[in-house]
């Protein structure tokens, strides 16, 4: 099974910006469906602890089956299930079109600026440390794509 690499820091505002937007629902204990931010696509997404350090995942989003990182359908699987934190102030994030911004900016920094300026700078630096820890939690895991 191919391991999967940490995700872009943008990834974890993306997984806010959708708890935010609710658009997730937990069909059971491992599986949900995570909607796009334009609406469009329904993501499959798959979460089991297969050990104490390592899972077993699966998303249809670009990120996870084309880029092979931890896309944000599966972090936000993994912040409803307690393993990863959520922003406290996570509903900032709400109506934020990332796909439109990622596709229009073709930059993740440089979206990353466009929302720091459209949310604040203080809130922008609570999201960023939050996401900042999450990529260390997300260290002490592997995280294998099911085929």
């Amino acid at each position: 099974m191919k391991i999967l690499s940490l995700p872009p820091l943008i990834k974890h505002f993306e997984a806010f910006g959708a708890i935010a937007d609710k658009r997730f629902r937990k069909i059971d204990e491992e599986n949900y469906e995570v909607i796009s931010s334009d609406s469009t696509k329904v993501y499959k997404v798959y979460v089991r602890k297969i050990s104490e350090k390592e899972f077993e995942v699966f998303s249809n989003d670009n990120g996870t089956i084309l880029k092979n990182y931890v896309g944000y359908p599966i972090l936000v699987v993994l912040i409803d299930g307690g393993i990863l934190r959520l922003a406290k102030n996570y509903e900032v994030l709400k109506g934020i079109e990332w796909k439109r911004l990622n596709e229009n900016f073709k930059n993740y920094q440089k979206v990353l600026e466009y929302i720091k300026n459209k949310i604040g700078r203080e809130n922008f630096e609570e999201i960023l440390n939050v996401a900042e820890e999450n990529q260390k939690i997300l260290k002490n895991f592997k995280f294998y794509l099911k085929s």
